[in-house]
């Protein structure tokens, strides 16, 4: 019953939380999208304190340019640290557009290809990383919110994280 609430609650994530979801279209292997389209994502963005947890995440993009963007992640709880992680997305020509997480700087980090592209949306996709399988990545209908899907299956059951971040002034 637990799986089948969380699969009906992903299903709802990807079919009405985020607009663009509708008109994406799928990057064929290879096609190497410019990364100009991901500019919706650019800036600082957080979380509101007390929505998991009382920890705070923050992420910060920089605009895309030379094809490529760079990005951090940042997690504090208590004062702490408790997670960061540096985040690039980048064209490789002839085989397509990557996002690449490095949690705890990590190298060379984990890439997952960019499958689904639209206006004010991106997913990006690895079904061979043990957990997560994609990220996606999108605005809402509220002004200056942005969220973060992450999911896949980690041992056998299906796991969905989100993150609504609010953008922030630089």
């Amino acid at each position: 019953m637990r799986r089948l609430l969380l699969i009906t609650a992903f299903a709802l994530l990807l079919c009405g939380a985020v607009p663009g979801r509708y008109s994406a279209r799928s990057i064929p292997a290879g096609e190497v999208p410019g990364i100009a389209a991901l500019q919706f994502m650019a800036g600082p963005w957080t979380t509101s304190p007390g929505k998991d947890k009382g920890a705070v995440t923050e992420e910060v993009w920089m605009a895309p340019r030379g094809g490529l963007m760079l990005g951090s992640n940042r997690v504090t709880k208590d004062g702490r640290t408790a997670f960061w992680e540096q985040l690039r997305i980048e064209e490789r020509p002839g085989d397509g557009t990557y996002y690449v997480a490095a949690p705890m700087g990590r190298s060379p980090g984990t890439s997952f290809r960019l499958t689904k592209l639209g206006s004010g949306y991106a997913l990006f996709e690895n079904p061979d990383h043990d957990w997560p399988q994609s990220i996606a990545y999108g605005l809402t209908d509220i002004e200056g919110q942005l969220e973060v899907v992450v999911s896949g299956t980690a041992k056998g059951t299906s796991r969905v994280e989100t993150w609504s971040f609010l953008r922030q002034e630089p």
